[in-house]
């Protein structure tokens, strides 16, 4: 019972680990696009 308990916790940890790289990763990313998209605008107009 207990093994079977720490077996789920041991996995959602991993799962929500995963999450977070990614969105952490996503975020950069969108941040990135966002930033040289807007120097973009300001150096054209």
């Amino acid at each position: 019972m207990l093994l079977m308990v720490n077996e789920l916790l041991s996995s959602h940890s991993d799962l929500l680990g995963q999450t977070r790289k990614f969105a952490v990763f996503g975020i950069e990313k969108f941040l990135e696009f966002f930033m040289s998209n807007h120097q973009h605008q300001h150096h054209s107009s």
